[in-house]
């Protein structure tokens, strides 16, 4: 099981973590010949006289545990009257001792050893005491605490206090990993100005590893990102450094130490001086006993271990002997891959797993168990490294794909055997059907790298023709064990299966030939189709997302047919019992959207009662509308700007319309990352005038409204900007009605808002459309509006003059035409109020309009490119 370290009343306990890790592979244990007296006896031969034998020391202690080097200690102290690791400090010197030195340390001595020299002396090694205080109590929290500042404090307090829960919740009092996800997307990019650290604090200080792992997926699913890139958004610094450092242990302990060393070990990382030897020294005194052979093997595959930096040099030695222990057979093959090796390390391990995946399996070997879990490690460490692309591992994913094609017979005559003698299957680590599922996911890597660099512009090396013919055949070959096997294989492998067509992109799938391809489509809707007692809803669910990304093909653009089975899908699954089937099919539904009205006409959907169905599919979308926010609104968007305006003289259609539009106005001003999407959506209503006639002011006017106050309150950039943006959709200032005047004095109080010296991104879209949105208004301007804006503009004023300034040179010149007309009409309406009260704020409003077509003028001239 993997170990994780912690204290509990000053002492060092273990806790489980077996959801992360399990038979891990420490590269030093309890020496099986030892003899304390001969290792004691060799020590001193090595230090005694001139001079000091670094290797024969160096032999013997890094092939002993903590356990059997404190015995040699004391057995020195009894024979020769010394203090063996005083002697050793005095003989062996600089980085190459401290490493040495540190192995002699408990684990409470070494962490407290650590913490102390993170705070130590000027500044404080963050990246350390990240690392260390996740294992540490109250004893030092003074020291610590005196040291650091802000949130990472309240954090670092947090984590003393070891409130962390040891595995999953027990009881019903601790919420689910959904309902704790929620609370993060709320606390983060729900809202608009700042964050709510102290949920962060609390949640990444109280869950267990495993419930982060699994509020991690969930915090996925809820927003379309991952929890570290939402992290590095939404905090920085010391903070951010250690909740990502959090998260990343919670997932993949092996990455995430693997990561410490790929950064500590090569150039330009942000480890520097003192800080990265005593990383190097952190992982590998800390983790040698547990799984450190797991991370090296791990390391081996991300990483160039060349080792090339000067200061790495006096370790060379000592982290041979260490490394060369995880590495069994390949400790005579130059692991340190030195300058003049013809193999890097992680080559190396490369060749040992590939070599291990051809043998041939019998069924009839003896330990079943252990074969299965080294099975499943070499799948695992080859997908790991194909995550990260394939650059020079080229030739490498044609063995691996010929790997996954040949591991089907024994993986169903395995199979066929557990029927017989299920018995056996309970004592496995790593089932059979494990063992695919990585081979499955080590599949799809590989295709998604293949898929990214077959895109054109992509640069990438070595895909010349002699390659991809090669490839092809795998690739083709893979296809259709994937297809003829499928319903021989169990649930959670089909899930798998289903994954690896997901991972081919457009420009690989049209390197099918046409016998193969003709064959993806049909599978995959017979699948979908399937009877749910012989087809998971897990299964169909996978479907739905590879139907979502498959419909998106040119190919797949133009078959009407396939594109009305796929919405058919929709259609049925939209109505299942099934949460996790709907929200994915709510995605593809979106998607579908996208694809209908880019490339369809609507006239093409001549059919009304097609239409109405289109239309009650979204209403039954809107019952997701709170968990799938992005593609309920994407869909309502896309399909209210298609679908024939003719229809809604159809009361049934015009009921759907407007139960449409009301769910997508609740939604508005909420602030939500996602829900910008919403505000979009009812765009497309206000700017036909068709929809204001049918529908009418009870509809279109609570619409405005909310959007008026959208662009004022909510607490989502994007949000605003979208609202911005829908408002100025509007053509015709009949749909404006009374609340044309809303609208001004809003975009008034929205300028007032803005921080005037925030240079982000989103602030500067949203000033666009403000500013854009100004023309808009003007070219609507009557005389008799000004008693109801007049003292919001007059106390604006300087706020608009900022926005031309600051947004004009970059807006596009067709985006400038409402503000070339503008200036005529602004002229017509101050010659109507000429000698009337009003006079001043029409002619200070010209200046502004006049001031932007200059600007604007200016930039062209210089060639300032427009956006």
């Amino acid at each position: 099981m993997f170990i994780v370290t912690t204290v509990e009343n000053g002492t060092f306990k273990n806790s489980s973590m077996g959801h992360l890790h399990t038979n891990t592979k420490p590269t030093i244990g309890d020496y099986n010949d030892f003899h304390e007296t001969k290792d004691a006896a060799a020590i001193y031969k090595a230090m005694k006289g001139w001079g000091t034998n670094e290797k024969a020391i160096l032999s013997i202690l890094t092939r002993r545990s903590l356990k059997q080097r404190m015995e040699i200690v004391e057995e020195y102290q009894k024979r020769y009257k010394k203090n063996m690791i005083k002697e050793l400090k005095s003989e062996i010197r600089g980085k190459l001792g401290e490493l040495l030195l540190s192995l002699f340390h408990n684990k409470a001595e070494f962490y407290a050893s650590e913490i102390h020299g993170a705070i130590a002396g000027y500044g404080t090694d963050e990246l350390a005491l990240t690392e260390r205080i996740k294992r540490i109590q109250k004893d030092l929290k003074t020291e610590v605490m005196a040291d650091v500042s802000g949130e990472f404090e309240n954090l670092l307090s947090a984590l003393m206090q070891d409130k962390r829960r040891r595995s999953g919740p027990h009881n019903k009092d601790v919420q689910s990993t959904t309902a704790v996800a929620k609370k993060l997307v709320k606390a983060g990019v729900g809202i608009w100005l700042g964050t709510d650290e102290k949920k962060f604090v609390e949640i990444f200080s109280e869950a267990s590893y495993s419930e982060l792992a699994e509020i991690s997926k969930e915090y996925e699913k809820l927003t379309n990102l991952t929890l570290i890139d939402s992290l590095k958004t939404e905090t920085s610094g010391d903070f951010q450094n250690l909740l990502v450092y959090i998260v990343q242990y919670a997932e993949n302990p092996i990455n995430h130490y693997a990561r410490i060393l790929q950064n500590a070990l090569q150039k330009g990382s942000r480890f520097k001086g003192r800080n990265s030897y005593r990383t190097v020294i952190r992982v590998l005194v800390e983790r040698s006993e547990i799984d450190l052979g797991d991370i090296v093997d791990r390391y081996a595959l991300i990483a160039d271990n060349s080792l090339e930096s000067d200061w790495l040099m006096a370790l060379a030695t000592l982290l041979t002997s260490l490394l060369n222990l995880s590495c069994g057979d390949l400790q005579t093959n130059n692991v340190m891959a030195g300058p003049g090796s013809t193999l890097t390390m992680r080559e190396l391990r490369f060749n040992q797993i590939l070599e291990f995946l051809k043998q041939p399996f019998d069924p009839q070997v003896e330990d079943l168990v252990s074969y299965y879990n080294t099975l499943w490690h070499s799948w695992n460490d080859l997908s790991v490294a194909f995550s990260y692309g394939l650059e020079w591992k080229l030739p490498l994913a044609l063995q691996a794909i010929q790997s996954v094609v040949d591991s089907f017979p024994p993986y169903l005559e395995q199979m066929e055997m557990e029927l017989q003698r299920p018995r056996h299957a309970a004592n496995y680590k790593k089932t059979p059907t494990d063992c695919m599922s990585k081979a499955m996911n080590c599949s799809m890597n590989i295709l998604s790298s293949m898929s990214r660099d077959l895109k054109p512009g992509s640069g990438a090396i070595g895909l010349d023709g002699e390659y991809l013919k090669e490839f092809d055949v795998r690739f083709h070959n893979l296809v259709n064990n994937l297809i003829d096997n499928f319903a021989n294989c169990s649930s959670a492998l089909n899930e798998a299966m289903i994954d690896v067509f997901a991972a081919i992109g457009s420009h690989l799938y049209s390197r099918l030939p046409e016998k193969v391809e003709q064959r993806i489509a049909p599978f995959l809707l017979s699948v979908a189709q399937a009877d749910s007692t012989d087809v998971s809803f897990r299964v169909k669910s996978r479907v739905g997302r590879c139907l979502e990304k498959y419909v998106e093909f040119p190919i797949f653009r133009t078959n009407f047919l396939f594109l009305m089975d796929v919405f058919e899908l929709c259609e049925r699954f939209l109505l299942e019992s099934n949460h996790e089937v709907r929200i994915s099919y709510a995605s593809t539904f979106a998607s579908w959207t996208d694809v209908i009205v880019a490339d369809y006409d609507s006239d093409v959907f001549e059919n009304n009662a097609l239409n109405i169905r289109i239309l009650s599919t979204l209403v039954v979308c809107l019952e997701l509308l709170a968990e799938a926010k992005y593609n309920v609104g994407r869909a309502c968007g896309n399909i209210i700007s298609w679908i024939p305006l003719r229809l809604l003289e159809i009361n049934e259609v015009k009921t759907s319309v407007c139960i449409i539009v009301k769910a997508l106005v609740s939604e508005i001003g909420t602030g939500d990352d996602a829900r910008w999407i919403c505000s979009e959506a009812v765009g497309n209503i206000l700017r036909n005038r068709m929809f204001f006639e049918q529908l009418k002011e009870p509809v279109t006017d609570p619409i405005i409204m909310q959007l008026s106050n959208g662009m004022v309150d909510s607490l989502n950039l994007k949000e605003r900007t979208h609202c911005v943006r829908s408002l100025r959709k509007v053509k015709d200032k009949e749909i404006y009605g009374t609340r044309y005047v809303v609208v001004w004095n809003h975009l008034c109080f929205t300028l007032a808002a803005l921080p005037p010296t925030e240079k982000s991104e989103e602030i500067k879209n949203l000033k666009s459309e403000c500013c854009l949105l100004f023309f808009h208004l003007i070219i609507m301007l009557e005389p008799e509006d000004f008693p109801s804006i007049n003292d919001a503009i007059v106390e604006n004023m300087q706020h608009l003059r900022s926005l031309v300034e600051a947004t004009v040179p970059a807006i596009g010149m067709e985006q400038m035409n409402e503000a070339m007309i503008a200036v005529d009409y602004i002229k017509d309406v101050s010659q109507r109020l000429e000698m009337r009260t009003h006079e001043r704020t029409v002619f200070a409003l010209g200046e502004i309009v006049q001031l932007a077509i200059e600007i604007h003028r200016a930039a062209r001239r210089k060639g300032v490119p427009s956006t």
